[in-house]
């Protein structure tokens, strides 16, 4: 999914009711079908299952007489919101007195209770845990570490940067600062699904070598800058330090250097940490984008929206966020701001995100709903609109056919006043073509064009591949990817790639090259163009080996075909055979291709015998390029990213 409110994964209080939850039907829930997905989430349920088994067996850890009936009084005071209005599934505009708060508050039972007694008894441990200095920090005064000043820079200012190199890195005189620019709230990057452009980044400036070993640089910010994400290249290695999965994070702030809750929700963008991933994918310094929105901008839900992306955790229990209760606070801004004219955009999207981390899908779409209804001209109103739709499949409410189909207006109506190419238009497509009526499927397919004609070689690719049945060499899509695929994989000038080598960019660059002459070549042979299908199959398979790519192409079994056209019937058996190495476990299949294509001239014991061959210098390749990664690993530190 593209939109942020469904990338994000079930919550500890969602994880830990599934834990208390012995019925059958348990794994079949939205959160069951999720850990049937998700090792990371997987591992902390079973860090629940052991902490409620260890505090069974811990003497003194149940919580005082009375103390859990003063929680839940304090706790339902706090949440009571008198008649906060509910939308009716299926349509945006219904709204009805809502029957009850209770149902945002957390839900409770005796194993919780028990971790709130365990946990008020080990609060003087937890607190030293916490405060004990922690790897990053100690990392920090070590190598491979970069400092800026100001601290909180301003739009056209000058940001002075010192890096102290990392070890691995050859002592040249200058290395190459590589940054990205964080967009605006609500302006979201191209998409980068096939886009091997999408991955560049600036090259901002030389680092210069100062007499202390340091490097050093001064740059003058943009007019628009809002927040930048950093990392280092060593152009004589080709290789960078943190290879941009890890950047530095430069948040910018107000011309008085003030906080600025722009600069703030725009780091988000670079902070990829935000989606999830293991710590060693976080950023270099410790920069918490959600505390600092809830502490600088109480009254903004973007902070709480947020926090479940950039929480502290202690083996994976979140000890901290078990005891704040974010259904509180949501429920005292939907008080607050439900009822409110003019809302801004921000607002709303962010309550949204608010909503869905509180496992609130029901929530999340009524503020989505606004959202479209009040500003369909956002950027993220299509992609969030998508985004709960999914979520409403999940649950697989009574009715989900007639249920999505009364939000296909909706969505309709969004993507018309959106941008194009709109970030959430993938999502959206599938919606209307699975829930739609015949117009509905030839009005949003008619769209795919204009939304694929960004670059993205991945989306023109699948295009092409899913397009009319007999595809022309003047199909407008078919000349566009053409002319994406020719295109040499150079870079543009002034930009790097910032998640990964130049070498390894080049090589994905040419497999997706690989893939679009690939999928001409299958265009081409569908027009009955043998020898075209023939020039495009060769174009994939050199593309894909300057791509590095180990097991064949399906271009072979393309070439194949062309080549029986042609009269070239030799040829069309090694290819054949080649082609086999790409199924180990399906030979038979590619074997039954080729007899039926080859007639009597097909000697199976020799394409046997071929493909093993094959299949074993696949494996080969296989090895000889982990060796190589091994290699780099242990000579960068442990980068792991190509």
């Amino acid at each position: 999914m593209t939109s942020e409110l469904w990338m994000t994964h079930p919550g500890f209080d969602a994880l830990s009711a599934h834990v208390d939850d012995d019925r059958d039907g348990a794994a079949g829930s939205r959160v069951g079908r999720h850990l049937a997905h998700c090792e990371r989430c997987r591992g902390i349920v079973e860090e629940i299952r052991g902490l409620g088994s260890a505090l069974r067996a811990t003497e003194g850890a149940i919580a005082p007489a009375g103390l859990w009936s003063r929680i839940d009084a304090s706790a339902n005071r706090a949440a009571t919101v008198a008649a906060m209005p509910t939308l009716l599934v299926g349509d945006p505009l219904a709204r009805e007195p809502r029957a009850s708060a209770s149902r945002i508050a957390p839900h409770r039972n005796r194993s919780r209770r028990m971790v709130i007694g365990a946990g008020l008894v080990a609060a003087a441990a937890v607190a030293a845990v916490v405060a004990w200095p922690h790897r990053a920090s100690l990392e920090a005064a070590g190598t491979s570490r970069l400092t800026f000043s100001p601290a909180r820079p301003v739009p056209g200012g000058q940001l002075s940067v010192r890096y102290q190199p990392a070890e691995w890195m050859s002592p040249t005189p200058t290395l190459i600062l590589v940054g990205r620019q964080a967009t605006g709230a609500g302006a979201y990057p191209s998409a980068f699904g096939g886009e091997v452009f999408a991955g560049l980044g600036d090259s901002l400036g030389t680092l210069t070598r100062a007499p202390d070993g340091t490097y050093v640089a001064t740059l003058t910010l943009p007019r628009t800058f809002l927040a930048l994400g950093l990392t280092v290249l060593d152009l004589e290695q080709d290789e960078f330090d943190a290879d941009g999965v890890r950047p530095w994070i430069i948040i910018g702030g107000t011309a008085s250097r003030e906080p600025s809750y722009a600069s703030f929700v725009a780091a988000r963008d670079i902070d990829p940490a935000w989606f999830g991933g293991p710590s060693h994918f976080r950023p270099r310094q410790s920069v918490d984008v959600a505390d600092s929105l809830k502490r600088y901008f109480p009254s903004h839900p973007a902070g709480w929206a947020y926090a479940r992306a950039s929480r502290s955790t202690i083996g994976g229990f979140d000890m901290f966020r078990f005891f704040q209760s974010g259904e509180r606070k949501y429920a005292s801004m939907h008080e607050r701001l439900w009822g409110a004219r003019n809302l801004d955009a921000e607002r709303l999207h962010h309550m949204a995100l608010f909503a869905n981390a509180i496992e609130e899908p029901g929530e999340a779409l009524r503020w989505v709903a606004r959202l479209v209804e009040e500003h369909p001209e956002d950027p993220r109103a299509l992609a969030d609109l998508a985004g709960a739709l999914h979520d409403m499949e999940l649950r697989e409410p009574p009715a989900l056919r007639d249920s999505i189909r009364s939000w296909l207006a909706s969505l309709d109506r969004a993507y018309r006043a959106a941008p194009v190419p709109n970030r959430g238009f993938e999502d959206a497509l599938r919606l209307a073509m699975t829930y739609g009526d015949s117009s509905t499927r030839t009005l949003w397919s008619g769209r795919q064009a204009d939304n694929g004609t960004d670059g993205n070689i991945y989306m023109m690719a699948r295009m092409v591949r899913t397009g009319p049945t007999r595809t022309t060499a003047n199909d407008d899509r078919t000349k566009a990817l053409r002319e994406r695929a020719a295109r040499r994989c150079e870079l543009p000038a002034g930009r790097r790639p910032i998640a990964e080598t130049l070498g390894g960019w080049r090589t994905r660059c040419e497999r997706y090259r690989g893939m679009a002459f690939g999928v001409l070549s299958s265009a081409a042979l569908r027009d009955g163009d043998a020898r075209l299908g023939h020039a495009d199959a060769d174009s994939a398979l050199a593309a894909m080996r300057r791509g590095a790519f180990c097991a064949p192409s399906l271009a072979y079994i393309n070439r194949a075909r062309a080549r029986l056209i042609l009269g070239d019937t030799a040829g069309a058996a090694t290819d054949f055979t080649f082609s086999a190495a790409a199924y180990p476990s399906g030979m038979t299949t590619v074997a039954d291709t080729a007899r039926a294509a080859l007639g009597p001239r097909f000697d199976r014991e020799r394409f046997v015998a071929g493909a093993d061959v094959a299949r074993r210098a696949a494996a080969a390749c296989i090895v000889a390029q982990r060796v190589r990664e091994k290699a780099r690993e242990n000579r960068t530190g442990g980068l792991t990213m190509r």
